[in-house]
């Protein structure tokens, strides 16, 4: 799911758009384009492809996105394979996928998070699925 954005955040989006002291290049303006236009668009879902290879006592997950490593110490914890590598950026680049913890607390990561806070736990349990 992509990320939902609050009324407050919308308005502050729009706040920095149109504060003629951030130069338009500015990372402020950037985002805050970029994130409005992916709320004007109104797709709230896509597809993310997520891959697994298993060779024996190894497996490979891979992940399309900047995953945080708690979730990669999870997949490790939780894997059927004794061995277990987590491959970002694996096929695509789909941006951060913080915790929900690191939505919550204002960083750069959590900001520029194109999906939903549920959505690294969701790609978790699916490459569990599949391995």
């Amino acid at each position: 799911q992509r990320r939902p954005y609050s009324e407050a955040e919308l308005a502050e989006l729009r706040r920095l758009l149109a504060d003629d002291r951030i130069p338009d290049r500015a990372y402020p303006k950037v985002r805050a384009r970029t994130h409005l236009a992916r709320h004007e668009q109104g797709q709230t879902t896509e597809p993310i492809e997520v891959q697994t290879m298993r060779l024996g006592d190894l497996a490979l997950l891979g992940i399309p996105a900047e995953f945080f490593v708690e979730y990669g110490l999870l997949l490790r914890e939780r894997s059927s394979a004794r061995h277990t590598f987590v491959v970002e950026l694996a096929n695509d680049c789909i941006g951060y996928v913080p915790t929900p913890e690191a939505f919550d607390g204002g960083a750069y990561e959590g900001t520029s998070a194109r999906y939903a806070r549920d959505t690294g736990p969701l790609m978790a349990e699916a490459v569990l699925e599949m391995l």
